[in-house]
């Protein structure tokens, strides 16, 4: 059997020209005159989203921190590449649903934004690396909260919000609104391959909460997705591991892999904003409801996508032989 990390022979650890958004190309209107919202947008792999899609040509970048630094920043450096770019930061902590409730509230009724395109979800959290017992459960429960509710948080209060500003229920239940409110619209929620593989003793709740993120992606594609009656029209709901980088996130990561990246090098957080970026095209429907990497060479990608579809591959499965 495969190996779900061998499913294509190249393996990038950086932006590359086939999805560098700043290129002539197929990513380069990737987001043409949508709204984007970003979590953990401040550092690392959130900014480098929030950078690499101000290429794309947005009209608005939403981007959100449990921090206000750095965001200004962001903010900032997105205006320098496209100064027609709507920006909008928020300091909201995605672990308190009335904190994210309160968010959409104010975009709605304050900002005045109208039906959002897409949302990154990438703020998360990682425990210290240690066994079980010895775990502090403030820790342990902080990345469940933030890995698990946090992302159920913000993607329930995202969909709301569009069914609502497009004149429907809230909940989705509103016959004939439905489709205007999901039309293109996309969920990409960044994961890991610790969810599926390289089971790393000491992460009990960090990697099973990525298989959740995985879980959860298919969900959303088989309730609001092409399975579902809003058909091909419907949510695109995906999820990506973004590679091996040493963010402030990772610093929890045993002292033997940040020893590798330090002495062999590491990924890349622009291939993120890349990656995301191709992600948004129509050539990557065939991976909705499915996870991918952001290493995986994506014209070697394409070439699989029969075999993918036709064996359901890149979903979470049992396997037995």
């Amino acid at each position: 059997m495969t190996k779900i990390t061998d499913i294509v022979k190249t393996q990038w650890h950086d932006v590359y020209p086939r999805i560098d958004p700043r290129r002539d190309g197929s990513v380069k209107y990737a987001s043409k005159d949508k709204s984007l919202l970003i979590t953990g947008a401040s550092k690392g792999i959130g900014r480098s989203i929030a950078l690499l899609h101000a290429h794309t040509h947005p009209k608005a970048i939403i981007l959100l921190a449990r921090n206000a630094e750095h965001l200004d920043s962001v903010a900032s450096e997105i205006s320098a590449i496209n100064s027609n770019i709507k920006v909008i930061t928020g300091t909201v902590d995605i672990t308190d649903a009335q904190a994210v409730s309160t968010f959409f509230t104010n975009l709605r009724d304050n900002e005045k934004v109208g039906r959002l395109d897409v949302l990154f979800n990438n703020a998360g959290y990682l425990e210290p690396c240690m066994p079980f017992a010895q775990q502090d459960m403030a820790n342990w429960k902080r990345t469940i909260e933030s890995n698990i509710l946090g992302v159920g948080y913000v993607t329930h209060q995202f969909l709301r919000h569009n069914f609502a500003v497009v004149g429907g229920s809230p909940d989705g239940t509103t016959p004939g609104k439905n489709k205007e409110a999901l039309h293109n619209v996309s969920v990409i929620t960044t994961t890991s391959i610790g969810s599926f593989d390289y089971l790393l003793p000491g992460f009990s709740g960090y990697q099973p909460s990525k298989t959740w993120a995985n879980r959860f992606t298919e969900f959303l594609d088989a309730e609001y997705g092409s399975p579902s009656s809003f058909g091909t029209d419907g949510l695109r709901a995906l999820c990506f591991h973004p590679g091996g980088i040493p963010t402030e996130l990772a610093q929890n990561l045993p002292k033997f892999l940040l020893d590798n990246w330090r002495d062999n090098g590491h990924d890349s957080p622009d291939l993120s904003g890349g990656f995301t970026a191709w992600l948004l095209t129509p050539e990557a429907d065939f991976l909705r409801g499915r996870y991918s990497s952001a290493t995986w060479d994506v014209d070697e990608l394409v070439a699989k996508k029969q075999e993918i579809l036709d064996k359901d591959l890149l979903k979470c499965r049992v396997e037995m032989e």
